[in-house]
């Protein structure tokens, strides 16, 4: 019987450090990214954070659509050594999603493969560039909450003692407006808790339980407007931005966006299938509907709604970006669990295809590693380059529209408050806030276009923008589509034409 016992804690100790394990190669497939230059998203968010303090708009001088923590996590960042600095945030991130997706199988099902299944599922999906790897955005900052509110969800289900059950449900609340507070539609733990809470709970009142996540959400929330309003971003301030500008953007997109919206949604729900995501989730769905077990239907519903709420979010997205696909790892995660159940119906059968399942995810994402190493996305380091080279201390610059990426490459900033196409479309479409400034004695130094110049799908440029332009700015360079123009001056300070 000693010998059965050691056995078995040799094994729960193997099955940890298989977690661990799956935590260290979600680190080696980011690794990689730690040598490329910083993504738009990147760059634009540290540019903020940077800078954020009472000042003319939302974040100080900059507007952006974005809740405040995450803001204040890429301060802290920033303080820290700026994009290094983010970096190893992002694969701390990454590191504890695994290890709390480890956590979440072993407490969402008794079969001792559960945890490794479910760890295994957040490595192959966080560390394929299919889903956004390598930038390190809201997605990637914000799901480290969202398991961590549904693995505490999950561990008070089975808890009777009420006050370990409460903090548990306290510490969840924290963890959900964590996650909501970092990316506002990363509203999971709160669908979960509500599946929890419409269920019977073990052994506590649900009133109790209610309260108790109400407050660590409240927490949380005060605590994080208190440091917004510190730095001069008030609740109302925010309240447009993460919700009234979002309803107005998807109204704007449906209604103008050109062609390339509809062709990466397309790409969108083509990597969906050839990733793997939807044969595992259809395979879930087919398991868990099979299975004649009562015990656990909470756990099932909250997965099916989980996963429902994701797969929605993805599409009310509006753009279709890749990394919007991280969000579905926690309703990923949570079925890859379930499926482990053991059942009377078929139990081998599911579990072998499953992990067929999640062989060939994991194949295709180290595929799409190679192929991203061998033809990586082209960067705009060329025109970060030429800024530097030509530009002079106190130089601002406007790029129109996006690619933030460029004026952090240059190290200058940007007197335009919206360092993203998408603010522009929504709040400045006719580009009269542009023309105010490219008339004024603040334009920016440097205004980078595309070949299209001001114009471009959802902006219609007022009169006054485009005579503002032409009367103030000379064509000077032109790089793989990107033209660069400079404040007129005179000959003798001219800047020579780019060779490129």
């Amino acid at each position: 019987m000693g010998q059965d016992r050691w056995a078995q804690s040799l094994s729960r100790i193997d099955r940890r450090w298989l977690v661990v394990g799956s935590g260290v190669i979600a680190l080696l497939a980011w690794l990689p990214t730690w040598w490329l230059p910083a993504s738009a998203d990147e760059s634009g968010f540290l540019m903020v954070a940077s800078q954020w303090h009472e000042g003319t708009s939302l974040y100080g001088d900059y507007w952006v659509d974005r809740p405040p923590l995450l803001i204040i996590l890429y301060a802290t960042a920033d303080a820290a050594g700026g994009l290094g600095a983010l970096r190893v945030l992002g694969c701390l991130a990454v590191f504890v999603s695994v290890i709390l997706a480890g956590l979440i199988g072993r407490l969402a099902s008794p079969a001792p493969g559960a945890p490794l299944a479910a760890a295994a599922t957040a490595t192959v999906f966080m560390g394929s560039p299919l889903f956004g790897r390598g930038v390190v955005n809201g997605e990637v900052l914000a799901l480290p909450f969202v398991l961590a509110g549904v693995a505490a969800l999950l561990a008070a289900r089975g808890e009777a003692r009420a006050g370990r059950s409460a903090v548990l449900w306290a510490a969840a609340g924290a963890a959900a407006a964590s996650a909501a507070l970092i990316k506002q539609n990363f509203l999971d733990v709160f669908f979960v808790a509500a599946v929890m809470l419409a269920l019977p709970v073990v052994g506590v009142l649900r009133a109790r339980v209610g309260a108790a996540f109400v407050l660590g959400a409240g927490l949380v929330l005060a605590l994080v407007l208190l440091v917004a309003s510190s730095r001069g971003t008030t609740p109302a301030e925010l309240w447009v931005a993460v919700v009234t500008f979002r309803i107005d953007a998807n109204q704007m997109i449906g209604s103008s966006a050109s062609s390339a919206t509809p062709l990466r949604a397309a790409r969108l729900g083509l990597v969906l299938v050839l990733s793997g995501a939807v044969p595992l989730l259809v395979l879930a769905a087919r398991r868990l509907v099979r299975s004649a077990a009562t015990d656990g239907l909470d756990i099932r519903i909250a997965a099916a709604i989980l996963v429902a709420w994701e797969v929605l979010s993805v599409a009310l997205g509006g753009s279709y970006w890749l990394h919007y696909l991280m969000g579905l790892v926690p309703g990923l995660v949570l079925v890859a669990a379930l499926v482990t159940v053991s059942s009377p119906i078929g139990s081998a059968v599911w579990q072998r295809t499953s992990t067929r399942l999640l062989t060939y995810s994991a194949v295709v994402s180290l595929g799409s590693l190679f192929w991203v190493a061998i033809f990586p996305a082209p960067t705009h380091e060329d025109v970060s380059a030429y800024l530097t080279a030509h530009g002079r201390t106190g130089d601002t610059a406007v790029v129109a529209f996006g690619k933030p990426d460029i004026l952090y490459g240059a190290g200058m900033s940007s007197p335009y408050p919206m360092l993203w196409s998408l603010p522009v479309r929504v709040l400045d479409p006719q580009l009269h806030q542009l023309a105010r400034l490219l008339g004024s004695h603040a334009r920016p130094t440097w205004l980078i276009t595309s070949r299209l110049g001001l114009a471009g799908w959802g902006l219609d440029p007022s009169g006054s923008a485009l005579t503002e332009f032409a009367d103030n700015y000379q064509r000077v360079a032109e790089f793989e589509g990107l033209v660069v123009y400079r404040t007129r001056v005179r000959q003798s300070d001219s800047v020579p034409e780019s060779p490129a």
